[in-house]
């Protein structure tokens, strides 16, 4: 089963651990069932929980938007070495691309190709991503919509992986996938329709 770690930045009362590994659970295995997916004993996840201030601040670094939202994802995506590496790395800006650095470039390209091909691997297999769910968003929304906490809590869980998985809602078509996924993981842990 999946491998969830959760980091807790709020003050404000959020799940256990355990009960977001259950949710993530649920949803691998729906996704795994409807072969949308293959299952492996190997994915691993961060959940972070948040406050409204350090949710505003991701919200307008990551999408443009200066305010607090519910759950933003952030699917791994696995290291590309550019070529010329070291030379184009964060970190060698200071080195002038024209100097000689003595160094076997083809020795770096097969290093860095190796080693790209490594972490690609690894972490493919392994590193899902980040979710990040601001608790108070949570609290608001669930009263707003007349909801008990703990399943909008886990509406949120869901709707996140959703995203680490590539699904999305910029379409109606997308929205309608989405929603249809989410809806029958809700329905397995015996919560209702969020959407009605």
């Amino acid at each position: 089963m999946p491998v969830v770690e959760l980091q807790v930045a709020t003050a404000v009362a959020c799940p256990t651990k355990a009960q977001f590994q259950q949710w993530v659970n649920a949803t691998v295995n729906h996704l795994a069932a409807t072969a949308s997916i293959a299952l492996t004993d190997a994915i691993e996840l961060t959940i972070r929980v948040v406050d409204n201030a350090e949710m505003q601040q991701l919200n307008a670094d990551f999408r443009g938007k200066d305010a607090p939202t519910n759950v933003l994802a952030f699917p791994y995506t696995p290291l590309v070495l550019p070529s010329g590496f070291p030379h184009s790395v964060s970190g060698y800006d200071d080195v002038p691309l024209n100097v000689d650095l003595n160094v076997d470039e083809d020795l770096i390209e097969s290093l860095a190709g190796g080693v790209a091909k490594e972490v690609a691997q690894i972490s493919q297999e392994t590193y899902l991503g980040d979710m990040v769910i601001a608790a108070p968003v949570v609290i608001e929304e669930a009263s707003a919509q007349a909801k008990p906490i703990n399943h909008h809590w886990m509406h949120l869980t869901v709707h996140g992986l959703l995203h680490l998985y590539g699904y999305d809602h910029q379409t109606d078509a997308e929205a309608e996938a989405m929603e249809a996924q989410e809806i029958a993981v809700l329905q397995a842990l015996g919560v209702p329709n969020p959407y009605v």
